[in-house]
């Protein structure tokens, strides 16, 4: 091979090798790019004309130099949900500063221009410290630079702050409350639309965000009650409903078959759920070697679930208040006084065996215990 074909095959290898290297290289983005997903260690050229042209984008670094084209590198990405900051390792604070981020945020304001700053880049330069040291250096970023304490708050950093107090941990801060005065709590026995006898108790009252998602009803031994419902007066009208159609504020019964041996209420237990719309924040914190210190974002608003609990003691006896009337099998207006009788549950055929703090039943009716009818021909099955 002549001389001058080996310098051209070396000239072609070499031209080969750097096209091969060139795509290997980091290549700067643009914003929308960047904005895309975390793209933490991405790069991106900004100046200052870009703060003053774009709303999502803030200065955090008061005082310090910004001219000209400059290279920023994402160093880190975090998003902000209620109260909530997580980073892209799955590190979580949770901090009213969060919140305030956010609100500011979504205010949508951007930087302005030098000597006519918006509300919310004053706001930013007031509370970007605190954020780094309330949230961010748990998260692994702390760009803090004291030039930025030179702001006092205004008007939003006050209303971010109520934002923040009145979300809780990244979500409203409502709460279940039971309003039920138990001294008004009637028992009463009643024959149902499908001539089962049952036994109504109530009325509960409850106030709640969103919506009740179970109910459990607990007996003398703390187990469930089976077959439960649920009620709501209309004027004189009962209407029957399921758990989730009961309302915050609104009185409610529960009946059971009078034959579920269910001799005391002694608890309600429940699940209360709600959906919290919320602020929320993407933040990716942008550096350069000797520029000012930029952040980048873009603001929204999240559903957030929550779920509340119900659990309630209650002491609710039954038995001793269902009156039994002995009346004549011929004459069923005619009271029977003085009439010994046994009572049978027709569900199991078990007898009542003894009335106490438990209610004991046998399935021998010899065994079963004697109630005498008084001289009304009424008996209350006391405890």
């Amino acid at each position: 091979m002549s001389r001058i074909k080996k310098y051209l095959l070396m000239i072609i290898s070499l031209i080969i090798a750097t096209c091969i290297c060139i795509p290997s290289f980091s290549k700067a983005a643009t914003v929308e790019q960047i904005k895309t997903g975390p793209n933490e260690g991405n790069s991106v050229y900004l100046s200052y004309y870009s703060l003053e042209a774009r709303d999502d984008l803030y200065c955090i670094q008061h005082g310090a130099p910004l001219s000209g084209s400059t290279r920023y590198t994402v160093q880190k990405y975090v998003k902000i949900v209620g109260n909530k900051a997580t980073d892209t390792k799955g590190n979580e604070t949770v901090s009213t500063a969060n919140g305030i981020m956010a609100y500011i945020i979504g205010k949508g304001q951007g930087y302005g221009s030098v000597g006519n700053y918006t509300a919310g880049q004053r706001a930013m330069y007031y509370q970007i410290n605190k954020w780094f040291s309330a949230s961010g250096s748990a998260l692994g970023i702390n760009l803090s630079d004291r030039r930025n304490d030179a702001y006092s708050p205004n008007y939003l950093i006050t209303e971010g702050t109520q934002y923040a107090q009145s979300i809780g941990n990244a979500t409203t801060d409502n709460e279940v409350k039971n309003n039920t005065k138990k001294e008004n709590i009637k028992v009463t026995q009643y024959e149902g639309e499908d001539k089962t006898s049952y036994i109504r108790i109530g009325p509960f009252q409850y106030t709640f965000p969103g919506q009740i998602d179970e109910i459990t009803v607990k007996d003398q031994n703390k187990a469930n009650v089976e077959g439960v419902r649920y009620s709501v007066f209309e004027g004189n009208n009962e209407k029957f409903i399921n758990a989730n159609g009961i309302k915050s504020g609104q009185n409610f019964y529960i009946a059971i078959k009078a034959d579920e041996k269910v001799t005391k209420i002694t608890g309600i237990t429940g699940k209360v759920t709600s959906q919290n719309q919320v602020l929320s924040a993407e933040m990716w914190f942008l550096i350069s070697g000797y520029k000012q210190n930029l952040l980048l974002v873009n603001p929204g608003s999240s559903n957030v679930p929550n779920t509340f609990d119900i659990n309630d003691e209650y002491d609710i006896p039954l038995l001793g208040k269902i009156g039994i009337v002995k009346v004549d099998e011929d004459n069923k207006e005619r009271a029977l006084p003085d009439v010994e009788f046994i009572i049978q549950y027709q569900k199991t055929g078990e007898y009542i065996k003894s009335v106490g703090e438990i209610v004991e039943y046998t399935s021998k009716k010899e065994e079963a215990k004697t109630f005498k009818s008084g001289k009304d021909g009424r008996q209350h099955l006391q405890k």
